[in-house]
């Protein structure tokens, strides 16, 4: 039988379609943009649908004025370029961010600093150093009390100063020396040389504020004069650790982690206060300087704290090495001598100077001094300023300022990212003003007033390469504090991680649990963080409400377990 050529083709494509589909089965590809704007995707080969098997490459080109940031459904990736071979249908998305503008006209300031400080006859001074070795840094505790006795010995070498006291209570992890307390002499040997006060060996709880109220009374009782200045000396965590676990082999950054009678427990911020207060400090009769030779103390939330309670505050924005301040330094520049004054401004001034003069090598130190008298006017702008972001509503693109603004946490550590989300104030006040097509005038105009009353709150500041390389007055760096900022956005464990951050809060967050004895580590559980007031009205009017319209954690009031734990 004789068939025409024309049907035996065809009869061949009918039973490829057929039976064979397969090799020509067709696929659709779907691409978007995240959230419809920023950019564009172009593909490569240009088509609707593609034949089983085919490669497209994909690339994402950014609209002016934005940047591009990531994919979705698709695992080959070449940065902003694309690879993906149809064998099913497809739907692949790329998002983009605003090009935040980075320019801080406070980077690179360095005008230095001069301090005039030097106890004098009628300004005597008794240093209250509340020295927590009790953890992994008490080799560091034992060099930094030698420094001391070393800093009086090179005092005396100038001239002496008579006007000087310093009282330490110190503790470490020796099993049998327990915790003791001295009167600081001169010596330069490696030897603690200095004056036993105490006639026992107790070890006392370095976590407990009644320790810490009880060595502040003794200090000023027994050694009297016209100022105090208190230096806590420890691990430091911020406003609060967020950390659940006692394990002695955790770094805990927090005030006060005393292994040796801590299970688990800090000095919180409140509990500070409580100290202080106990110990006969009030707004009427200030404490004159408060200092945290720790890491990260220096956000505004934790100088805020004791704005009715002391003069000044000193801390650092970042880590602190581990041997901290160098008190060689800053005990043995204390001379007397003409021209000299006790005040407690310049004694801030000259922590941040011995700070800087023994740490300027290592590009990652900070250290700031901030007059408190100004503090509750920072928290008013910066809460006014969180009223204007609200309105603004253009969460993403402040989200993109704050994720581009100098913070002081390991991007990398999830935990530090959860815990510690500080950010520098300065550096966030700036990018939201270098970019005046994302954000109204009106934002604009209260992020500058931010920066103009911190430089007017900053005493003086320093800082390294990493964070900005500044060292100078307030009124010429105008920063040097921190603000807790969450990245409440991303999720963890299919939580935000501001769920995890429940004690951002000026609840008590320990009533939440009851007094369930089986409550995972109660000492953790604190609040009472004065900044992080709101108001019932759930209205946004402060930093901590804008957080929470954002971010809402749930309600976990009522003995239901917070976030995390």
């Amino acid at each position: 039988m004789y068939f025409p050529k024309r049907i035996i083709i065809l009869f061949f494509l009918v039973m490829l379609t057929a039976g064979c589909g397969f090799l020509f089965e067709r696929y659709s590809l779907i691409t978007e943009v995240k959230g419809s704007y920023g950019g564009k995707i172009l593909r490569d080969p240009k088509r609707d649908e593609y034949f089983n098997g085919t490669k497209v490459t994909l690339t994402a080109v950014p609209d002016a004025g934005y940047v591009f940031d990531s994919w979705a459904g698709v695992s080959d990736i070449d940065g902003n370029t694309a690879t993906i071979v149809m064998d099913a249908y497809k739907m692949v998305s790329a998002k983009f961010k605003p090009a935040i503008k980075k320019a801080n006209p406070t980077d690179d300031i360095q005008t230095g600093m001069v301090s005039k400080f030097a106890p004098g006859s009628n300004d005597t001074w008794t240093f209250m150093v509340y020295l927590d070795g009790d953890n992994s840094l008490s080799s560091y505790a034992l060099d930094d009390f030698n420094e001391m006795e070393q800093g009086l010995y090179n005092l005396n070498q100038a001239g002496g100063n008579d006007n000087l006291k310093i009282i330490v209570l110190y503790d470490d992890t020796s099993p049998t020396e327990g915790t003791r307390l001295y009167r600081v002499v001169p010596d330069n040997t490696p030897e603690i040389v200095s004056t036993r006060l105490d006639t026992g060996n107790s070890e006392l709880a370095m976590n407990d504020p009644e320790t810490l109220s009880n060595f502040i009374i003794t200090s000023k009782n027994d050694f009297p004069a016209d100022h105090y200045a208190l230096i806590l000396w420890d691990h430091g965590g911020g406003a609060r650790s967020i950390s659940n676990t006692a394990a002695k082999n955790v770094q805990a950054r927090q005030i006060a982690d005393d292994w040796s009678s801590g299970n688990g427990d800090y000095l919180f911020l409140d509990e500070i206060q409580q100290a202080l207060s106990s110990s006969g400090f009030s707004q009427a009769n200030k404490l004159d300087l408060i200092g945290f030779d720790a890491c990260i103390m220096g956000e505004v939330e934790t100088a805020y704290e004791f704005r009715d309670l002391a003069d000044v505050f000193a801390a650092s924005m970042g880590d602190e090495n581990n041997d901290g301040w160098d008190y060689t330094n800053l005990f043995g520049s204390m001379a007397e001598s003409g021209g000299s004054t006790g005040a407690p401004v310049e004694l801030g001034k000259l922590i941040v100077k011995s700070y800087h003069d023994t740490t300027k090598n290592y590009p990652d130190q900070t250290f700031s001094a901030v007059d408190l008298s100004k503090i509750s006017n920072l928290k008013t702008s910066l809460d006014q300023l969180a009223v204007q972001i609200y309105s603004e509503n253009k969460k993403e693109f402040i989200e993109n300022v704050r994720d581009a603004s100098v913070h002081f946490f390991n991007d990398n550590d999830i935990n530090a990212v959860i815990a510690e989300p500080y950010y520098d104030i300065n550096d966030f006040c700036y990018a939201i003003i270098n970019n005046p097509e994302l954000f109204s005038d009106k934002l604009i105009s209260q992020a500058k007033n931010v920066l103009d009353i911190l430089s007017g709150v900053i005493i003086a500041a320093y800082a390294g390469d990493v964070y900005g390389d500044y060292y100078g007055s307030g009124k010429e760096v105008k920063r040097g504090l921190s603000i807790f900022f969450s990245k409440g956005n991303l999720m963890y464990n299919n939580n935000s991680l501001y769920w995890y951050e429940w004690w951002y809060t000026d609840a008590d967050t320990a009533a939440w649990f009851g007094d369930n004895p089986d409550t995972p580590n109660p000492g953790h559980l604190y609040g009472l963080i004065d900044f992080a007031n709101s108001n019932t009205d759930k209205i946004v009017e402060t930093w901590r409400e804008l957080m929470e319209a954002w971010y809402d954690p749930g309600d976990h009031s009522g003995g239901a377990t917070p976030g995390g734990w």
